[in-house]
């Protein structure tokens, strides 16, 4: 049974670099955090030594994937058939309605 998980990485430059996971293996959260500091070093920004890693519940999850789903077409039909993995990495601003809902996750 696999677990989803909300990470998270503050910046210093205003932006969050988010992941959402569903995963049954533990090691793919090393994996995922290593995608979102290689995403955030691409986009020159300056990543805080941290990342927020929380397991969901059905609420949180069902939250993560609404937002996903809503935002990215591509997601939303890769949502569809995902039973038993599943990682997005995303950046936005860290200011907005949006980022503060998902921070409100962990």
């Amino acid at each position: 049974m696999p677990t989803d998980y909300l990470m998270t990485i503050t910046t210093r430059n205003g932006y969050s670099v988010h992941a959402y996971l569903m995963t049954a293996d533990p090691r793919d959260i090393e994996h995922t955090a290593s995608l979102m500091m290689d995403e955030a070093e691409r986009q020159g920004l300056s990543a805080l030594p941290l990342i927020m890693t929380t397991p969901l519940r059905e609420d949180g999850r069902d939250t993560v994937r609404a937002f996903l789903a809503g935002t990215w077409q591509a997601v939303a039909e890769a949502l569809k058939s995902a039973t038993t993995f599943h990682q997005s990495v995303w950046l936005m601003p860290s200011s907005g309605p949006r980022n503060e809902q998902l921070m409100a996750l962990h």
